[in-house]
């Protein structure tokens, strides 16, 4: 089994020149239960290896993160209220791209005993770069934060999920699902180049 999608995307909410983007994905499952060679094999019921990559990407959660904006406050000039503006609490950020993050995976799918028991058992890593967040700034430089691609991070890990008949009668039915995960994530790269500490974000960690 074979799968190809391409398609891409564009958002307004990003920078001039990064607006558009391109997601590749492809999916290949071999089901060797159905292979000749696997005929004389008894007790196993579905037997599926599966491989697949893609990627998948963000834009940011609100508009104008491009732009910077102003806010009226109120400004005293010889005991006269006059109004003024200043640079909201957010910077624009005029090279503002795509979140990208690449996933591929490895897969394995079998049954046992006429379809009684039944497990799946996935291998995972994601690796994303331009991670979009909003990154504090200094007060000195009199705003607050900026939405910036600040980085590159990795997530990593392990899937496993198994489902059982334990109990198959006309009038009685009882059947357990068991889960389990196990997720690895880390900071790879940082815009700064190296640990970011005002922000809290180190390169190695979450």
């Amino acid at each position: 089994l074979l799968t190809l999608t391409a398609r891409e995307d564009g958002s307004s909410k990003l920078a001039e020149g990064n607006k558009w983007t391109f997601f590749p994905s492809a999916a290949f499952a071999w089901r060797i239960i159905e292979e000749k060679f696997m005929q004389p094999v008894r007790g196993l019921s579905d037997l599926k290896l599966r491989l697949s990559y893609g990627i998948a990407g963000n834009d940011p959660s609100g508009p104008y993160a491009t732009q910077s904006t102003l806010t009226r406050v109120a400004f005293g000039f010889d005991d006269v209220p006059l109004p003024a503006y200043t640079f909201s609490r957010n910077v624009g950020n005029a090279e503002l791209g795509w979140e990208l993050s690449a996933t591929q995976n490895i897969g394995l799918d079998f049954g046992l005993f006429n379809g009684r028991v039944n497990a799946s058992v996935d291998y995972y890593d994601t690796r994303t770069s331009n991670l979009l967040l909003d990154r504090g700034l200094p007060p000195t430089t009199g705003v607050t934060t900026v939405k910036q691609n600040i980085g590159k991070t990795r997530n990593r890990g392990i899937e496993v999920a198994l489902s059982t008949t334990n109990v198959r009668t006309q009038h009685f039915s009882w059947s357990s699902n068991i889960t389990f995960t196990r997720n690895r994530e880390e900071i790879t790269e940082l815009v700064t180049g190296s640990n970011d500490i005002g922000n809290g974000w180190f390169i190695g960690s979450p």
